[in-house]
């Protein structure tokens, strides 16, 4: 009991070859996104660390060469200023943010 080869089938060979490839490089470029986001993120916190890290390291060198006096650390923070930076400094048993 074969049935009549007449019937049309939904989408061509060439439609189907079509969406295919189309979803192959949809998926492609999805996965190329995410992994560029990915690596821009990575790339941003190791920026900010190495801003940071390079902040703590000149106050060190300034506190390290004059003695801690809170009129000196003031003075380097104000004129080494990071944008949106704040800067905490503690003390035996007492938080302070400058």
């Amino acid at each position: 009991m074969n049935l009549p080869v007449t019937q049309k089938h939904f989408l061509s060979f060439s439609r189907k070859l079509f969406l295919s490839v189309i979803s192959l490089f949809l998926v492609f470029a999805v996965c190329f996104i995410a992994y560029q986001y990915q690596r821009e993120r990575e790339y941003k916190v190791e920026l900010l660390n190495t801003k940071l890290q390079d902040y703590n390291s000149r106050l060190y060198e300034q506190l390290s060469r004059q003695s801690p006096d809170s009129s000196i650390i003031t003075g380097y923070i104000n004129n080494h200023i990071l944008e949106d930076l704040r800067v905490t400094r503690t003390t035996t048993g007492r938080w302070r943010t400058i």
